[in-house]
């Protein structure tokens, strides 16, 4: 039986895995975290938990990508705060 305004399809609905949608978002996550200035260890610390879980999935290379893109936008925020700290405490002179 058909009801009105519903198409059936043969084709099944794919559904994508719980883990590889951690990937994904780690992935995207991690990006982030390179890209916002100043908050960006915030998405890079997700993007490491999200990472983790991602490396149950079938897209471990994505979980893996992700996860040093993470670590290297914390890194990258990290070393930049404390650089500047440094700067202003010498004021400027430490180069």
């Amino acid at each position: 039986m058909v009801r009105m305004g519903v198409v059936a399809s043969s084709e099944p609905q794919r559904e994508i895995p719980q883990y590889d949608r951690y990937a994904i978002a780690s992935l995207v996550l991690g990006i982030l975290g390179l890209l916002l200035p100043f908050v960006g260890t915030v998405p890079s610390i997700l993007g490491i938990i999200f990472s983790r879980r991602g490396l149950k999935s079938r897209k471990v290379g994505m979980a893996r990508v992700a996860l040093v893109v993470s670590i290297l936008g914390i890194s990258l925020w990290v070393g930049l705060v404390i650089w500047f700290f440094v700067y202003i405490i010498t004021g400027g002179e430490f180069m």
